[in-house]
């Protein structure tokens, strides 16, 4: 009898502890996805300087071609040659800027729409696992409510093209999939398109350098 009751109390205490390791690391994890959404958060900023550039340097690029033969005699002919040459550069850099400015806004407006709609779902579930979970015990009945999330995202995952199926699927075996995944991912985008917000910068400045150093003194 002792020893039944040392195990009941063996077992519970295991229980206790997993639960604590699990609350534990669910916390972790959420400070975690929080400071990387936190500094995901910067990219509209970005993009904003960005999309200033890229308009400038279009709308110069296109006025400097359709004034080319006014601004020669202003300008020595090398140096808009020189100038308009690194326009091009920062174009390139201002596009690709942008579409990881897509990616990040895009994967945090729709991971945040997903918890606003999936939280109350699931709450409303844990509710009913407990009022059901109360009548199994009453009864004496085994009843396993969990969520099968792998069967959920298999689901999902199919109503994507092959395409687009597959790499999501060879993502997930790539990158250990879980639930910092994403905004990892969003991170290393913000980077890229800080550095190539930086390049189209440069560029744009070296050529309003190039520009002004070309103009004729009379």
């Amino acid at each position: 009898m002792i020893d039944n009751a040392d195990e009941s109390l063996k077992k519970w205490q295991d229980s206790v502890q997993a639960w604590a390791a699990i609350t534990k690391e669910n916390a972790e994890i959420d400070v975690l996805v929080g400071m990387l959404t936190s500094i995901a958060s910067a990219s509209p900023i970005i993009d904003k300087f960005s999309t200033w550039l890229l308009a400038g340097s279009a709308g110069i690029g296109s006025l400097f071609i359709l004034n080319l033969d006014r601004l020669v005699p202003i300008i020595n002919s090398d140096r808009i040659q020189w100038a308009l040459f690194f326009l091009i550069p920062s174009a390139i850099f201002g596009v690709f800027s942008k579409l990881n400015s897509l990616s990040i806004q895009t994967g945090v407006h729709s991971t945040q729409r997903m918890k606003e709609i999936l939280l109350p779902i699931i709450e409303k579930h844990m509710g009913n696992e407990d009022e059901i979970g109360k009548a199994a015990k009453e009864s004496n009945s085994l009843i396993d409510m969990t969520i099968d999330f792998k069967k959920i995202m298999n689901e999902f995952i199919d109503c994507y093209p092959f395409p687009v199926r597959y790499f999501i699927k060879k993502y997930q075996k790539d990158e250990d999939f879980n639930q910092v995944s994403a905004p990892k991912k969003w991170v290393r985008s913000l980077i890229w398109q800080s550095f190539n917000t930086s390049i189209q910068f440069i560029c744009v400045l070296v050529f309003a350098i190039v520009l002004i150093s070309g103009i004729n003194i009379i």
